[in-house]
């Protein structure tokens, strides 16, 4: 998959869980023989999906995770439809950081410790509200 959003081009070592080869390598067997066209099908991607009338979501990713602007995308994504979302970024956190048991190991793997604050962008502006 060549179309590929920003966190996921830069992805290296650094993301350790989950490195840009891997979600490429993911993409591949999951989809084969899919070019980018193809992987923009809604019932594939949920970003290229109609996302009316859907419940309030959380997305939270940490910086380290090359799937993060999926989450910031789908977030924006999710407003705009209509729908409430809550964004939390939290700064280190690699991908799955989320369900990495606290303690010296996952502090030691650049995971965010549980307890800490995450890193929030701001809420985007609604329609019509001055800049």
């Amino acid at each position: 998959m060549e179309a590929r959003s920003p966190s996921r081009r830069f992805a290296d070592h650094a993301t350790l869980v989950l490195p840009g080869h891997g979600v490429r390598g993911f993409v591949a067997n999951a989809f084969p023989g899919l070019d980018d066209e193809q992987l923009r099908n809604p019932s594939l991607s949920p970003l290229f999906a109609k996302l009316d009338n859907l419940p309030p979501a959380l997305f939270t990713a940490g910086t380290l995770d090359p799937l993060l602007h999926d989450s910031l995308f789908m977030s924006a994504h999710w407003q705009v439809a209509g729908n409430h979302a809550d964004l939390d970024v939290w700064p280190d956190g690699v991908h799955g950081f989320t369900t990495r048991p606290p303690g010296p190991a996952a502090l030691s793997s650049s995971t965010s410790p549980p307890g800490s604050t995450p890193v929030s962008p701001p809420d985007p502006p609604t329609a019509g509200a001055p800049p």
